[in-house]
């Protein structure tokens, strides 16, 4: 039984991912998830990220292109983010980044595209969502060229020894599904050394469901899964938890409090 309620900082609620969106939506405000935000891939996904959002008052929207599609950014994709992007129900652009492990983009095209993303974020003074596999280097060093210090590491994959240089970012970081997999030892220790009020959780839906409900289609009431995880591994009420994570996700979107 949950008492808290919760916000899902990364949720995919997209048409190609669920039949039905609005039975979703039900589920997760039954398990008392009052606020997700719905990043895009590419720009389709940035149109109906905001539809959603202007349909459900709980819903915010980011808008963003990912580095897997980065070989289709162009000048025109640039403009286009740009004044989606103003948007008053907008919170963020991405979901953006570098993934060095699949490289489905060229690594040029990757970094291309990712240096004009950040740059429309701090034009706009909004944070940027970042996906970043095997490519925290280049991710921090980009980071730090352009000074954007306003964001999040999405689904975090790193360790321990990254936190250094996330904090001299000042950026958040948000734990998804994986920290309750068996193996997930660096993520779980991360989360348990962490300032936490640097803290997000996420579903990553329909992606990356938690433990025990793997195999099924991931969707946001599964997200308490994931902070009870991290509640257990720092000794914590996960009320507690839920109510520190719902202020940081607050501040870092510049969500309304009282929802």
């Amino acid at each position: 039984m949950t008492y808290a309620s919760v916000i899902d900082s990364h949720a995919h609620l997209l048409s190609q991912y669920y039949e039905n969106i609005d039975n979703v939506l039900a589920k997760a405000n039954e398990a008392n998830v009052k606020i997700m935000i719905v990043p895009a891939v590419n720009i389709d996904t940035c149109q109906e990220s905001i539809n959603l959002a202007q349909k459900h008052e709980n819903i915010y929207a980011a808008i963003g292109h990912h580095p897997h599609e980065a070989n289709l950014y162009n000048k025109d994709t640039e403009t286009r983010l740009y004044e989606l992007a103003k948007h008053p129900k907008v919170v963020a652009i991405g979901e953006t980044g570098l993934d060095f492990h699949y490289n489905l983009s060229s690594q040029a095209q990757q970094l291309d595209a990712f240096r004009s993303q950040i740059n429309i974020a701090k034009d706009l003074n909004k944070p940027v969502i970042v996906h970043c596999r095997d490519a925290f280097k280049q991710t921090f060093d980009l980071l730090a060229e352009l000074n954007h210090k306003i964001g999040v590491f999405h689904c975090f994959t790193g360790n321990p020894q990254m936190l250094e240089e996330i904090y001299a970012l000042n950026f958040h970081i948000s734990f998804s599904g994986i920290i309750t997999f068996p193996k997930s030892f660096e993520i779980q220790e991360t989360a348990k050394l962490m300032h936490l009020d640097k803290m997000l959780i996420e579903t990553d839906c329909p992606y990356l469901t938690p433990v025990p409900h793997r195999g099924k289609t991931n969707e946001p009431k599964y997200i308490w899964h994931t902070l009870n995880k991290i509640a257990s591994l720092r000794s914590m009420n996960s009320d507690d938890l839920a109510q520190i994570t719902v202020a940081n996700t607050q501040t870092l979107f510049n969500l309304p409090i009282n929802k």
